[in-house]
């Protein structure tokens, strides 16, 4: 939304965290992102029939500055096939879920650790 790309490491395989271009404390006023996803999920193992579950998930996430994130995620449920959905009376089709994250780094005997603090809550 603000411009910033996600980096993508394509010999570890792994997206690195979004640097702001404008961070708050410096004239800024951080990086923003939507996300967006779909994914299904085979939940049968051997003889236990879990059943398959789909959902989408929308997001926005807020990046301050290199070291502090706040994040939100609401997920619908699109299908149950299977399972042991009969035997349930309430189904819960939708979540909510807001995170913090602050990275910062530790020096504990002249070295240097780098540390994340995650603080989550769903509904």
């Amino acid at each position: 939304m603000t411009g910033e790309t996600r980096p993508y490491d394509a010999a570890s395989g792994v997206f690195r965290g979004i640097s702001p271009a404008r961070p708050v404390g410096q004239s800024g006023r951080g990086g923003w992102e939507w996300v967006a996803r779909y994914s299904e999920m085979d939940l049968n193992d051997g003889s236990i029939g879990g059943g398959r579950e789909r959902n989408a998930t929308l997001g926005l996430g807020w990046y301050a500055n290199d070291f502090v994130r706040i994040s939100g995620n609401w997920v619908h449920v699109s299908d149950i096939d299977g399972g042991i959905r009969w035997r349930v009376t309430r189904c819960i089709t939708d979540a909510v879920s807001v995170r913090l994250l602050s990275r910062f780094t530790l020096t504990i005997n002249q070295r240097k650790s780098l540390w994340s603090v995650f603080i989550s809550g769903s509904s």
